[in-house]
């Protein structure tokens, strides 16, 4: 048990290395559990098979077996397959296991009844029954596992475990405890081994989720004995500060503050019967003994129990969701205080009145009054109620006193209610979804770890999800943004503690988006306020720097593959570590290079491998950033399409000999392979020179080499793209001045991965630098290769666009586009020294069919649509014209001055319209598309470009729909002609004028024809589209009406049509009411005034006349 006593982990990393790195097979028995106490943590993989017979069952287990295969499959991901569990889990626990135990207490309390005063009593459960609690326990674990921060089943994990750990005479639910027996400390000395564990897994759990001990103090030792952060601190300090702070990511949880409290006020209770109490007579029953506590046992209890409640006030519960629930029972328990004492017997032996404890009186009172005055000034639900008891309470003790005190805080009651009235206005917790499980992003159900689109999938389906998945994020930012206003007016440190609070509560829910880590870490970085009574400006700065990059760290922890967090991670450092650094501490940029190394010896990647380079580089030099280079092609992965077809690849020593020749720069920035011996060695070796049986390798490690090489490593490290090549042959050009050598580079990459010839961008890299070298010959040459590897391309991909998949074609069709106007702009440029026009036409004709082709240019010269030809025979006029005069006569006769227009825009002659270039692009755009990862970087980096891209593609699609229905957009856009912004109503004006907003457009329609047009005219509002106008608009019409003269005949429905050819069912029903109809009833598109009210109309005119 001397495991149980040692030190745990920091809160930042607790709880995660060693569940995560753990692949344990339970087995349901006593032993296997015991083996799991000791770590203080919840068995961390649910316990096969399951103790309950219906789980094993052939005709029951279906819907258990099938929802645990899910949470195998896709334990991130799959959320309907784990509530499935986690409700089948407590429904067991709640009508079996917990009725079980209620029935264990009373039996042991009939034990008690009959045993010796002084009897060693022993608690004893069933094994069957302790099974079925390891199998709940075990689910909670699972799950805790993947979502450590999932503070709804913390709650029923606490729940569980409380009534686990729950002697004889304690409640299991929360109730009252039961002290009418005696003898209850020997029950505290009899609790089983397991019931002990249970109770160190609670503590952990606090530890973990709310970041605080059960004594109240901080999971991190880092503060000194007046509660402040040093002055001077070191580097362990600071990140031990960080680390403080950071931890508690569920301290918003109102249920797990509550639980705590529970958990601590029967500790409180434990350690008053052990040792301030006294057996008693019961005077009901003379031959039994009760518990009777000692003045210090019941003020122990009550201290306790207060400075439970302060706790989990001032770290969260005071401005959370529900927090009115936390300060009504806090307020309840102090209310429930016994002032009273027992008199002392009276002399001449008459009975006399208790007395009151006017010293705990005295400081109930003042407790009361502190509770009330914070209460009123937190916006939270029923706060009205909680004043008017306020100002019952002042009252009660004072009139005079209580006036100045409720004149004094009504203001900040007013305040605090007008930001819970807005607060909701700007978000609630309906929509926030709090205590969604934080899944991974939706994209990931759709593309595969190598950015790959799986088959078989909805576009709609992701286009459906990924809006909402992108709509729930920006409601939380939104949220963030708002408390970072500052509405309630706090101080600095108090609003510093409640905007972290809510960047905790959007990682609870979105721990596995990089965003949200950081956008956290950059607000931790730029804050300017912060904890405990920091004014030194350096140490404030060192202090925020050490809080981003905990958060950053944190984030890394969950989401190891994002390189945008890591590169973010030594920015930071680079920045920070220049401004006062001690002596004999790291150079410059020492600790950013360190971090990359580490991101790139983790699942490194080539983004990762380029910024590393490029720190290196500045900081270490020239022979260093190219041994990043060949350590980087060593490394990853080649994909398989650049593979050669006879399967030789890049061996070692031509990656070394590509470089300096030496080793000793990996050595000096910590790029070694291994310790140096020969098997790691020919493992390297081996990976490089068998690149093509990667997968197969990856799967069946030598287990040799295991112990060295971590198996996530091999598993994730990226593929070698393009940009690795690029990046270093810009290095060489710019800044070590050797361009020739950078040629190389680039010619190495094309010799060595066939894909880069057909990857525009870096053929255009390479082409800009031949232009520069003034290398005509080769710029040619790479240029026909590149078009040519373009041309095969298009070639394999015309049966996708024959099938009807002509977005995706066209799509890569206009990322070669700049590849074929180089091509183009350099031949017309020669072509004017040597005389030759036939290349720049030859090249001028293969450009347009490999952008645009027979498959989607119109040669007709009318409608694409226009079809010839009878029955089987049928098609369209332009695939008729391609059949009979050739693709190429027939675009040149119809489309030839455009393509000469083309050609001028390209070669420069004519200048080249932006607006044409992105209407192409535009044309080619297919929305909702599932963008393609270019395996550059991590899944979690990819994933959140997709959601930018989706994002952007949102707001174009609406901005080019608002201009193509025939307003302009400075009329209908966000900004108006004269630049300034236009407001909400102005926008809904203008697009119900547009027939944009459908539902107010109706209720126009709705309305007489009379009044549409001047509802029209009004500001738009949708409470003026209710389909009735509003009273001040009648008068208005009726006032227009009286001042015009009305027209001799009723105004028909149909213009031109007069009203004696209408037979329409209003008419007749006009007739047949006795002429006793108003049109103003008619519910859609009525018109004319009615009999009656021309006839009251005439007589007010009459009147006004006369």
């Amino acid at each position: 048990m001397e495991e149980q006593n040692a030190p745990k982990k920091s809160i930042l990393l607790q709880g995660m290395d060693d569940v995560e790195d753990q692949d344990i097979n339970i087995k349901a028995s006593a032993a296997a559990a015991a083996a799991l106490i000791v770590t203080n943590q919840l068995i961390p993989q649910i316990v096969t098979p399951s103790p309950f017979q219906l789980h094993n069952d052939s005709g029951t287990a279906d819907r258990y077996r099938s929802a645990l295969q899910r949470i195998t499959s896709a334990p991130t991901r799959d959320v309907e397959a784990w509530e499935a569990i986690m409700n089948e889990c407590m429904s067991l626990y709640r009508t079996q296991l917990l009725p079980q135990l209620d029935g264990e207490r009373n039996a042991h309390k009939m034990i008690l009844q009959s045993s010796a005063p002084n009897a060693s009593l022993r608690i004893n459960r069933a094994e069957e029954l302790e099974k079925k609690l390891d199998w709940v326990e075990s689910c909670h674990g699972h799950l805790t596992k993947f979502f450590p921060y999932s503070s709804n089943y913390y709650i029923t994990a606490v729940e569980m475990l409380l009534a686990r750990s729950a002697l004889p005479f304690e409640s299991l639910t929360g109730g009252e405890d039961d002290f009418t027996f005696g003898n209850v400390a020997n029950w505290i000395k009899g609790q089983t081994s397991l019931q002990a564990a249970a109770g160190k897994k609670l503590d952990a759990i606090f530890e973990l989720a709310l970041g605080v001990k059960m004594d109240g103090t901080l999971a991190s030792d880092a503060l000194d004995n007046d509660g402040d952060i040093e002055m001077e601190v070191d580097e362990d300090e600071q990140e031990s500060s960080a680390m403080q702070v950071l931890s508690g990511m569920c301290s918003s949880s109102i249920e797990l503050w509550l639980l705590y409290i529970r958990k601590r006020t029967r500790d409180a209770k434990r350690q008053a019967l052990q040792y301030h109490s006294t057996p008693t007579m019961d005077p009901m029953n003379p031959s039994k003994n009760i518990i009777k506590l000692t003045q210090d046992g019941e003020n122990l209890i009550r201290d306790w129990i207060v400075t439970a409640y302060e706790t989990a006030l001032a770290h969260g519960a005071a401005f959370a969701f529900n927090n009115h629930s936390m300060w009504k029972q806090y307020l309840n328990f102090v209310k429930a205080w016994n002032i009273m004492v027992a008199a002392a017997p009276s002399e001449t032996g008459q009975d006399t009145m208790p007395g009151i404890n006017h010293s705990l009186h005295s400081k109930q009172k003042e407790l009361l009054r502190g509770v009330y005055q914070r209460i009123i000034t937190l916006p939270m639900l029923g706060l009205d109620g909680l004043w008017k008891e306020y100002e019952t309470f002042e009252r009660a003790q004072s009139e005079q006193l209580a006036a100045a005190l409720i004149e004094e805080n009504l203001p900040k009651y007013q305040h605090a209610r007008s930001v819970y009235l807005e607060r909701n206005r700007v978000y609630t917790v309906h929509d926030l979804r709090l205590g969604r499980l934080a899944t991974t992003p939706v994209d990931y159900e759709f593309v595969d770890i190598d950015g790959n689109t799986k088959e078989d999938i909805d576009e709609e389906e992701y286009k459906q999800n990924m809006k909402v998945e992108i709509d729930l994020l920006a409601k939380w930012k939104r949220r963030c943004g708002y408390e970072r206003s500052n509405p309630e007016r706090l101080s600095t440190a108090d609003l510093t503690i409640r905007i972290r609070q809510c960047y905790k509560d959007t990682v609870c829910c979105f721990m596995r988006h990089i965003e949200v880590w950081h956008e956290w870490s950059t607000w931790e970085l730029l804050n300017a306020g912060g904890v405990g009574s920091v004014d030194v400006a350096n140490t404030s700065k060192q202090r925020n720097a050490s809080l981003a990059t905990g958060v950053l760290q944190l984030g890394q922890k969950h989401v190891p593959d994002s390189t945008l967090l890591a590169y973010a991670h030594a920015q930071i450092l680079e920045s920070q570590l220049s401004d006062g650094q001690k002596g004999g501490s790291p150079g410059p940029g020492d600790e950013a290079i360190e971090v990359m190394l580490n991101f790139c010896g983790r699942t490194g990647n080539t983004l990762g491998f380029v910024l590393l380079q490029r720190l290196v580089r500045q900081y270490k030099g020239m022979k260093d950033a190219r041994a990043v280079f060949s350590q980087a092609r060593r490394k990853l992965r080649m994909r398989a399409e650049d593979i050669a077809e006879n399967g030789e690849v890049v061996g070692k020593a031509e990656i070394d000999a590509q470089g300096d020749g030496t080793q000793a720069p990996d050595e000096s920035i910590g790029l070694s392979t291994g310790k140096g011996n020969a098997a790691e060695t020919a493992s390297a070796s081996k990976m490089v020179m068998n690149r093509s049986a990667f997968s197969e390798s990856a799967q069946a490690l030598d287990t040799e080499t295991s112990e060295n090489v971590s198996p996530l490593q091999d598993k994730a490290t990226g593929f070698i793209t393009w940009h690795l090549y690029a990046s270093h042959a810009s290095i060489e050009h710019r800044l070590n001045q050797s361009p020739k050598i950078a040629s190389r580079v680039y010619e190495l990459g094309l010799k060595k991965h066939r894909s880069f010839l057909s990857t525009p961008q870096y053929v255009l890299q390479y082409s800009s630098l031949l232009l520069e070298l003034n290398d005509e010959e080769n710029l040619r040459a790479l240029l026909i290769r590149a078009i040519s590897a373009c041309e095969e391309e298009n070639e394999n991909d015309a049966d996708d666009a024959f099938s009807g998949d002509n977005n995706n074609a066209a799509a890569k069709r206009e990322l070669q586009r700049p590849l074929w106007d180089m091509m183009l702009k350099f031949e017309s440029i020669l072509s004017m020294r040597s005389g030759d026009l036939s290349t720049v036409q030859s090249i001028e004709a293969r450009r347009r069919k490999a952008l645009y082709g027979p498959s989607t240019e119109n040669v007709a010269g009318g409608s694409a649509s226009d079809d010839v030809g009878i029955g089987i025979q049928k098609a369209s006029l332009s695939e008729t014209l391609i059949r009979s005069d050739g693709y190429e006569h027939s675009s040149r006769i119809v489309n030839g001055l455009s393509r000469l227009v083309d050609s001028l825009e390209v070669i420069g002659v004519l200048g080249q319209e932006s607006i044409a270039v992105a209407l192409s692009a535009f044309a080619s755009f297919k929305p909702g598309s599932i963008w393609r990862d270019d395996g550059c970087s991590g899944q979690s980096d990819a994933s959140y470009r997709r959601r930018k891209l989706h994002q952007t593609e949102i707001s174009s699609l609406e901005k080019v729909s608002i201009v193509g229905s025939g307003g302009t957009a400075g009329m209908v856009g966000t900004a108006g002609p004269s630049g300034r912004l236009s407001s909400a109503k102005e926008r809904l004006a203008q697009s119900a004028a547009l027939n944009h907003n459908t539902s107010v457009m109706a209720s126009v329609q709705g309305s007489p024809q009379w009044l549409r047009g001047m509802l029209m005219l009004l500001p738009a509002t949708i409470r003026n589209y209710r389909g009735k106008a509003p009273p001040h608009m009648i008068e208005m019409a009726l006032a227009t009406l009286r001042g015009n003269p009305l027209p001799a005949a009723r105004p028909s429905d149909e213009p031109g049509k007069p009203e004696k050819e209408n037979g329409s069912g209003t008419a007749k029903r006009a007739r047949s009411n006795m002429n006793d109809y108003s049109s103003d009833e008619e519910t859609f598109n009525s018109g004319g005034y009615g009999s009656q009210f021309r006839a009251r109309q005439r007589a007010r005119l009459a009147n006004a006349t006369s």
